[in-house]
């Protein structure tokens, strides 16, 4: 039974582990994307998190979210919105991407807000 375990990454050193699962999932391969293809991708991650599932140690599934607000019936509330979900081929049809796993369900809700 592999060793499996999510960590939550930020910036570059999410980008080096979720970036292989991103160009397989995203890109035409070959060739591989450029390194203004990465940088770019790096930008956008500044601000967001990265959800990153190991098995054994290699990523094999990953997810990245983006706080956002969203006017939710005249109110804004915090709220996050989901991007690069990608699993490599040997981790698919496992529920490694499925509702759950993946911890960005847990996102930000304003204090006090209530449920919708």
């Amino acid at each position: 039974m592999p060793q499996v375990r999510i960590e939550r990454l930020h910036g570059e050193e999410a980008l080096n582990h979720i970036f292989p699962l991103l160009t397989y999932a995203f890109w035409n391969t070959p060739p591989l994307p450029s390194t203004e293809d990465r940088e770019q991708t790096l930008s956008y991650m500044e601000s967001a998190a990265a959800s990153v599932l190991f098995e054994d140690g290699v990523a094999v599934a990953c997810s990245v979210s983006s706080p956002m607000e969203q006017n939710v019936r005249g109110r804004l509330m915090l709220s996050n919105g989901v991007w690069g979900v990608a699993a490599h081929p040997s981790a698919r049809r496992r529920g490694t991407t499925a509702p759950g796993p993946l911890p960005h369900r847990r996102g930000r809700r304003r204090v006090g807000a209530k449920p919708l």
